[in-house]
């Protein structure tokens, strides 16, 4: 039975997509001609339909595909961390306690994101925010598999943006079989339509559309700890019957929707592949001339006067009886395309696309030419093309990483999969810091910033002594280690190394002592005069007397 919330729901979705229509066009050029196997954005396809008939170079689609692992590589290096978990307040992570417990979390937490499906999805939206421009990442904990991750194609959602610019709120339109349906909200819940296609084994398996909304609740107790007094609400809605199927809700978005590069005005975000498109298109169709052009060129068309009589064999070594010369001959090569200067036109157009998707940054030992480059220049090389894409890696940190990995440990410590904090931490937050190759190639001007202030200022020390009294010594090598990746486990606490300098300091004093004490003694022992009443020598020769 149609209900008035589900009624809303629906035409807040239709304005939304309305809304999105030029994105969906541009989304769909994009798709054709370099993610042509995703969900479908403006029409619709028949399962096994051909779908590269129009596509005649792929320059476009492996590069993007290539930047996607790229990028994935050098955020999340296979067998190893790619970011820790820190206390928001800094003075508390000095606490070996709270340093134990951070520790252990983000072990925890990479062991159970690599057993989940959480690499598998994120590669996908990795690519869809590189090419498209925005993407969506969904996060969830289920009882049966742990933490579960979930890529949703870009033509199935709608979002809108808080008074911050943060997307706050995503409508998505699922399409689900009426079996599905009754699976996941039983036989009285998923509305009339749905019921009758289930009740009639012939219609278990046609589809219905789905409408998900998920929002900040307007309204809600906090004191209560229940689905629908949760941050966000969550209503599912069958699109045919205007129907509620099921409200609830999350104690954090679940959905990250990160953006490549947003212009003013607009919530959705731009990608590689917007830049691409028109090169990619220009490229695809001077393939498929030269294409045409080498077939002239092979098999060109031919003049036959209309004296030959019969059909011309261009068969190899075939011959063709004539009556008079130059009945049968090729139509002038210039006619057939310029051969030699379409190669060159295609190479052009490949690398321009090439570099769009920064094939120069991610194959640094595939685009060296000449003798051979050392390792610390290849990784210098990375490092630069690395910063080129500082702004839209910084914002994947932000709309991505940063809430789906919050979200991941915030489930694995409620459901029990991980620790409770220790008794300083209730209350307080945490923070994500990130140590894979790209994550330190964007820190790394910090680091040398302080590596050439510190060797500027020795060169200035003759000149001005004490000038290098302006370093803060410790504080500067701990943020060195932490902006190099340096495991937290690895940095000495400051009461520890505290405690190791005392101990140094104390034995260094006793062994001045101890050679102070037997200088004297071998100056008493070479004493070949008793020393004069009262003076000091008869002093140091007393306490000799006294020690030995």
């Amino acid at each position: 039975m149609a209900d008035q919330k589900a009624k809303d729901i629906k035409d807040l979705r239709d304005r939304e997509r309305t809304k999105q229509a030029n994105f969906r066009s541009l989304w769909q050029d994009i798709s054709d001609m370099m993610c042509p196997f995703m969900y479908p954005i403006t029409g619709s396809q028949s399962p096994g339909a051909e779908l590269m008939t129009q596509i005649f170079d792929h320059t476009a689609m492996e590069e993007s595909e290539n930047m996607a692992s790229g990028l994935s590589n050098n955020l999340m290096p296979a067998g190893q961390q790619f970011f820790s978990i820190r206390a928001a307040d800094r003075r508390l992570h000095q606490s070996q306690t709270v340093r134990r417990y951070f520790s252990e979390l983000t072990e925890i937490t990479h062991q159970e994101l690599a057993n989940s499906n959480f690499l598998s999805q994120v590669d996908m939206t990795l690519q869809m925010w590189l090419t498209f421009g925005i993407s969506c990442l969904y996060s969830e904990w289920t009882k049966k598999t742990g933490l579960n991750f979930r890529d949703y194609g870009i033509g199935m959602w709608q979002c809108l943006e808080n008074s911050k610019g943060l997307i706050d709120t995503l409508i998505m339109t699922v399409p689900m079989t009426a079996r599905q349906c009754v699976q996941d909200w039983g036989l009285e819940n998923v509305g009339e339509s749905i019921v009758k296609a289930y009740e009639k084994n012939e219609t278990r398996n046609d589809i219905f559309n789905i409408i998900h909304l998920t929002r900040p609740r307007a309204e809600r107790d906090e004191r209560m700890i229940d689905a629908k007094n949760m941050a966000f609400e969550s209503v599912y809605v069958s699109e045919k019957d205007d129907h509620t199927i099921e409200e609830g809700g999350y104690e954090e978005f679940p959905f990250a929707v990160p953006r490549y590069r947003i212009i003013f005005g607009e919530v959705y975000g731009r990608g590689q592949g917007s830049i691409a498109l028109r090169a990619a298109r220009t490229l695809n169709r001077a393939v498929k001339d030269f294409d045409e052009a080498g077939n002239k060129w092979v098999n060109p068309p031919l003049e036959v006067l209309d004296t030959f009589d019969g059909d011309v064999d261009v068969s190899p070594g075939a011959q063709n009886w004539v009556t008079q010369l130059n009945s049968i001959q090729a139509i002038d090569r210039g006619a057939l395309g310029a051969f030699p200067i379409g190669k060159d036109w295609i190479e052009y157009r490949t690398q321009r696309i090439q570099e769009i998707f920064f094939k120069n940054v991610f194959e640094q030992l595939a685009m060296l030419t000449g003798d051979r480059r050392t390792t610390v220049e290849i990784i210098e090389r990375l490092k630069e093309g690395m910063k080129k894409m500082s702004k839209p890696i910084g914002r994947l940190f932000v709309e991505c990483y940063d809430p789906t990995i919050t979200r991941s440990v915030l489930s694995l410590v409620r459901n029990g999969a991980a620790p409770p904090p220790p008794p300083e931490l209730q209350g307080q937050g945490f923070k994500i810091e990130y140590i894979g190759p790209l994550a330190l190639a964007l820190r790394d001007q910090q680091s040398k910033g302080l590596q050439y202030w510190i060797a500027a200022l020795g060169q200035m020390e003759p000149m001005f002594p004490g000038v290098k009294d302006n370093v803060d010594h410790d504080k500067a090598a701990r943020d060195l280690g932490e902006s190099l990746g340096v495991k937290t486990d690895h940095i000495r606490p400051i009461r520890d190394r505290d405690a190791i300098r005392q101990m140094r300091q104390e034995a260094q004093q006793a062994q001045l002592q101890m050679a102070m004490l037997e200088q004297a003694a071998k100056g008493y022992k070479d004493t070949t005069s008793a020393a004069e009443k009262g003076s000091p020598a008869e002093q140091v020769q007393s306490a000799m007397q006294g020690a030995v």
